[in-house]
């Protein structure tokens, strides 16, 4: 990891740390930092729904949702890192990110999504314990968001000439 040196500045009329080449921004999962490199901006799948993230932005704590988070530097999208829940920090000067589950985004099989959610839907239908259940259900919400995540990277961009 490098060492990252801040510099003071006024940002919305506080004093905040700004990094030259970017936010510090961490994705941790139970065994490992998966990511700890400088970037402009980051969008998080927050239990709120999504939210942007930039150098100076408001402390927070939040659990996060099944989802992509997308990391910047400029207008580039420079990672797109799944996690299947965790928790972010936010401070002024860093963003953490302790993931349950987290995948680079190409390293996603919509199969093995597909295979997932028809698992879990039968052994749904022959639970007969009601918190076992709920805990299905949120197994299959977090293998649809998965496949959604995994067939994303192969559709065609908003911005892609469509062919003729």
């Amino acid at each position: 990891m490098s060492e990252f040196k801040p510099n003071m500045a006024k940002l919305g009329g506080r004093d905040v740390f700004m990094y030259p080449g970017g936010l510090p921004f961490e994705i941790i999962s139970p065994s490992e930092i998966l990511l700890s490199e400088p970037v402009d901006s980051a969008e998080i799948p927050g239990s709120e729904g999504y939210f942007g993230v930039m150098p100076g932005h408001t402390p927070l704590i939040t659990s996060l949702q099944p989802g992509v988070i997308t990391l910047m530097r400029g207008d580039t999208v420079v990672w797109q890192i799944y996690v299947s829940g965790g928790i972010c920090e936010v401070t002024f000067d860093r963003v953490t990110v302790l993931a349950e589950r987290a995948f680079d985004l190409p390293q996603l099989d919509a199969g093995e999504a597909q295979a997932d959610i028809t698992r879990l839907t039968a052994e749904l239908q022959t639970t007969q314990d009601e918190f076992g259940a709920d805990k299905i259900r949120a197994a299959i919400a977090e293998a649809q968001t998965r496949l959604a995540a995994a067939l994303s990277q192969h559709a065609p961009k908003k911005d892609a000439p469509k062919a003729a």
